[in-house]
């Protein structure tokens, strides 16, 4: 118990420091610093409780369903139908870009570190691929610029990349309950097989059933809590807990695995219910939460990491980095270069779509927890990950940062539009 709480201590005097220094002066995310820490302590042999410890495992577990609920709260479907069509389809197109051309090279150059399965490399090659359009937006606000086209055409595709995130998510969640570590089958018996499907439909028809349904009646369900909050205003702190708990269970009630879904979608039903005040301050006392728990999550994604992997494997890091940002900007620049007057914006655009979200981090933790990647490459692509983060965030901010200076020189921040050959509205809408 002595260790337990001489850790937590270590970790949050850490994030204090250390990292409220990189979030401010690098853009990093405190989850970033704690990561780092995690690997550290790992491999210097300290605290090596945590690899045993339940009650460790336990917070960690919640600790990445909290981080899956926030994401859900940062999701709102209504704003997928104000999105054009080039967006989706453009997002699309250059996720799976990034994504296939690192499948391949896993599957030719490593197959044994993805159990010998293409569909695993496809998976982690698509996972590792979306977009941390957090970092982005915090990048745009502090220059001002979240409100041009430029602006919004990163934040459109990022709000784009929720729904790839979410299916990619879902194929992964519900993986081990048919595939084993080599890809086989793990019931050939076709009634078995067929209650497998029959449960995973149903526990998918009652989240995406529920939440639909709660996105429906969100206007009347906002007023009612209006009304409730004057007389009863523990009602909504207590109401929220129990939404993500709920959909959570129903989640795991058939396939534990899919519970992951049942915490974005909990978000998602959170934000479409509650009104915008009250959730707003609900959503900071989650927050609380989740930097309690979250960091359990985030140091146990660094512990798994081995030096020694990335030392001997130094080579492969810098071939995935290489080959993740080489395929998400040259299809960026491929796809979006008519929109842009210059190639030089372009590009800049697509390093800032090379910028990676927690849900990769989520994805990378399922295979490696369901061994359907080894250690070793789960080191590899971790450090590309942690490294690609740092590498695109600072290309993309004095990109953006020397685009404001020119359009300052120009008569201002609002001359970042003139980089644009087109004005967003005559993309195809939906």
């Amino acid at each position: 118990m002595e260790e337990f709480i001489i850790l937590l201590i270590f970790i949050y005097a850490i994030v204090m420091t250390v990292g409220a220094l990189l979030q401010k002066y690098a853009k990093l995310p405190w989850m970033f610093t704690i990561i780092l820490t995690g690997l550290v302590f790992a491999n210097v042999g300290l605290f090596k409780f945590v690899e045993t410890d339940p009650a460790f495992k336990a917070f960690s577990n919640i600790g990445q369903l909290c981080l899956l609920f926030t994401i859900g709260l940062s999701i709102d479907f209504k704003e997928f139908r104000k999105l054009a069509k080039d967006l989706f389809i453009g997002n699309f197109i250059t996720c799976f870009a990034e994504g296939i051309g690192l499948s391949l090279l896993f599957y030719f150059v490593m197959p044994a570190q993805f159990s010998n399965s293409y569909l695993i490399c496809f998976l982690t090659g698509v996972g590792f691929a979306t977009i941390g359009e957090v970092i982005l937006i915090a990048i745009l606000t502090e220059l001002k610029i979240e409100r041009t086209k430029f602006g919004q055409l990163t934040i459109g595709m990022g709000i784009a990349d929720d729904f790839l995130e979410i299916t990619i998510l879902t194929f992964v969640s519900t993986l081990p309950f048919f595939y084993s570590t080599d890809g086989s089958v793990v019931d050939s018996d076709p009634v078995q097989v067929s209650l497998k499907w029959i449960m995973l439909a149903v526990s998918l028809l009652i989240i995406f059933g529920i939440t639909f349904v709660a996105t429906k009646i969100g206007n009347k369900s906002k007023n009612f809590l209006m009304k409730l909050v004057k007389d009863y205003p523990f009602v909504n702190g207590v109401l929220y807990l129990t939404i993500f708990l709920a959909m959570i269970s129903i989640g795991g009630m058939f396939i534990k695995e899919v519970e992951v879904l049942g915490a974005i979608f909990a978000g998602i039903m959170c934000q479409a219910v509650f009104p915008e005040k009250i959730a707003e301050k609900l959503e900071g006392n989650f927050k609380f939460l989740m930097m309690f728990v979250g960091p359990f999550f985030f140091f146990m994604v660094g512990y798994k990491i081995s030096i020694l992997a990335i030392v001997a494997n130094l080579f492969l890091v810098i071939l995935i980095i290489a080959v993740s940002i080489g395929g998400r900007v040259g299809s960026t620049v491929l796809v979006f270069r008519r929109h842009f007057k210059e190639a030089r914006t372009s590009i800049t655009f697509g390093f800032g779509l090379c910028t990676k979200f927690s849900t990769s981090i989520v994805i990378l933790a399922i295979l490696l927890e369901h061994s359907y990647i080894t250690p070793m490459i789960y080191s590899v692509i971790m450090t590309a990950f942690l490294a690609e983060k740092v590498v695109t965030v600072l290309i993309y901010s004095v990109g953006v940062g020397k685009m404001v200076k020119r359009a300052e020189e120009a008569g201002g921040t609002a001359c970042v539009d003139d980089c644009f050959r087109t004005d967003l509205k005559d993309l195809k809408t939906i």
